[in-house]
């Protein structure tokens, strides 16, 4: 979209051109999803908060597998009814495969 947006507006291939807008959002966007829609905040050294601010019951499932944090990969499931993973219902934290938080929609706080 924003490479669209830039090469309607001609812009100039001194500020690098249109192709400028194909890299614009990687690392916020990525932000957004991780710290807003899945809600994983890292408290400080040794904690970490997961705490989705979209309303769950407007989501079906969603993944977001093998975040990498402090050396450990971190996976934040969510499956509303169970079973789109067959893993059981609601929200659920695992590092390194392991189950290590479990919730209906709640907070979950987890230690690294």
């Amino acid at each position: 979209m924003s490479r669209a947006i830039l090469k309607k507006w001609d812009w100039p291939e001194i500020k690098s051109g249109y192709e400028r807008g194909k890299d614009y959002n990687h690392s916020a966007l990525c932000d957004i999803v991780f710290r807003g829609f899945c809600g994983v905040q890292q408290i400080n050294e040794t904690d970490l908060s997961v705490e989705p601010l979209i309303p769950l019951e407007n989501v079906r499932y969603f993944l977001l597998a093998d975040l990498p944090i402090q050396d450990k990969k971190i996976t934040i499931q969510y499956d509303r009814d169970g079973t789109h993973y067959n893993n059981g219902s609601g929200l659920k934290v695992f590092i390194d495969g392991e189950i290590v938080g479990d919730s209906n929609g709640g907070l979950i706080k987890i230690s690294l």
